[in-house]
């Protein structure tokens, strides 16, 4: 209720088997007192299907449980039990509940959630967050691509796309940044954040992000340009850019050599991104960024209005 007082657009409530996070009473009073939709998270069980069947929130989300697991630590298997799962949530669906399926982004189990009719498919960005906060850059660039492929090969389908898992304020930008993603289920880190600065707060600075992300891509001629600076034996090596332009559902990804010179100690990083936004989209631009020799990894957003038929300029951040 905190949560709904601060801001939240929704609450996502998971009543584990062993009752380890809440319990059977406090579903009982989300029900009777949450203004916001109520997402029922469940295991595929007989004894969870009847408790939402008995309350019907607003949206079920199955996801895999084991008992040995601190949190949920990856996606449901559909592929191998689209049978049972169809059985399951048909249920579901005919109570009026949106079914969502928490898997991975993985174009089989997308394939199958379709197949046995849920409406909703939340992607695990667990592992993009993990690789991220880590440091493994070349992992995180290859979950954040699948999920980017993933997103838009879900939407191609019919369903509807959410995402969530470990999502903090250093990662959600550019997942918030994929136009077919419709929701994004943030709560650990919340909580975790707002012991240090109150729930709303916390809560406060996570929609800013994702708003600003959001407004990057609708505003016209918005780019929103996630760069990441690798380097290697202190040399500035490759980058890769994310870019997105008016919500028109384009997001390219690129890998490619730099052009480095050292100045007074601060490296100078001259980045053309012309040729990453391809077809009517392509404008002439280079971005320079100042890089710290002793940083590491430098990650920068940057957000300016283009007019494709102005003349070529450059912009300094």
């Amino acid at each position: 209720l905190l949560a709904e007082e601060a801001g939240a657009d929704g609450i996502t409530a998971h009543l584990r088997e062993d009752r380890r996070h809440i319990s059977d009473e406090d579903i009982d009073r989300l029900i009777s007192a949450l203004r916001v939709p109520l997402n029922f998270e469940m295991a595929a069980t007989d004894e969870m299907q009847a408790i939402a069947l008995r309350h019907r929130p607003h949206a079920v989300c199955i996801v895999p449980e084991k008992r040995e697991e601190r949190t949920t630590e990856g996606g449901l298997e559909v592929a191998r039990e689209e049978n049972r799962l169809a059985h399951f949530i048909a249920p579901l669906r005919e109570a009026g509940c949106r079914v969502s399926i928490f898997i991975a982004a993985a174009r089989a189990q997308i394939e199958a959630a379709h197949r046995i009719g849920a409406e909703v498919i939340e992607l695990h960005t667990g592992a993009y967050c993990d690789a991220h906060h880590e440091g493994r850059l070349d992992d995180r660039d290859r979950e954040l691509q699948a999920l980017r492929e993933m997103s838009a090969f879900a939407h191609s389908l019919g369903l509807e796309v959410h995402a969530g898992h470990g999502l903090t304020y250093d990662t959600v930008a550019p997942v918030a940044a994929f136009p077919e993603v419709r929701e994004l289920n943030i709560g650990h880190f919340l909580i975790g954040e707002a012991i240090f600065r109150g729930l709303a707060p916390a809560m406060a600075e996570m929609q800013r992000i994702i708003a600003e992300v959001r407004a990057g891509m609708m505003n016209r001629g918005a780019y929103h340009l996630m760069v990441t600076i690798r380097r290697e034996d202190g040399a500035v090596t490759d980058c890769a850019l994310v870019s997105a332009r008016e919500g028109e559902g384009f997001f390219g990804m690129r890998t490619g050599e730099i052009a480095a010179s050292e100045d007074a100690g601060i490296t100078v990083i001259n980045l053309p991104v012309d040729e990453v936004l391809g077809g009517d989209m392509l404008v002439a631009r280079t971005l320079y960024l100042g890089i710290d020799p002793g940083a590491g990894t430098v990650q920068a957003a940057y957000e300016a209005p283009v007019d494709p038929a102005a003349p070529d300029r450059e912009e300094t951040i």
